[in-house]
């Protein structure tokens, strides 16, 4: 009889201890079954103190990385003119409060991003949360 890997559906986080499917775990090759040890919220967690705690010394960096790599930059917004123009038209509509951002269309998820099908109709936009918004990207 032919030994066969047990399949894991679920995994205990590092941190919070509790046991979770393994959805809520992001990809890591380095692990034996491809999953960090430590699950999503308790990660996002992290970073938001992290942020919190180190907020300046972040800014700074990231400050220093525009400064040091300006042209490239540049030369990528420039490269795709109308897709910029369309994100900064949204972005400046939904901060007005004249769009407002609707719940995932797939999945009814809150935290969305707007996904533009026509750059030439920067309002026309299919809110979908990171995950579905990485599908339809991935299918291109």
């Amino acid at each position: 009889m032919q030994n066969t890997p047990k399949t894991i559906e679920a995994q205990k986080c590092h941190i919070c201890k509790e046991p979770l499917p393994l959805d809520f775990f992001t990809p890591d090759e380095r692990r034996p079954n491809g999953k960090s040890s430590q699950c999503k919220k308790c990660i996002a967690e992290y970073s938001r103190l992290h942020y919190k705690k180190n907020k300046q010394t972040i800014k700074d960096k990231v400050k220093k990385y525009y400064s040091k790599n300006y042209e490239k930059i540049v030369e990528k917004l420039q490269r795709y003119p109308e897709k910029n123009k369309a994100r900064t038209e949204l972005r400046s509509k939904v901060k007005q409060g004249l769009v407002i951002k609707q719940p995932c269309e797939v999945c009814g998820e809150k935290k969305v991003q707007g996904h533009h099908s026509n750059y030439s109709k920067p309002l026309e936009v299919n809110w979908l949360c990171v995950k579905h918004h990485g599908e339809i990207h991935r299918k291109y």
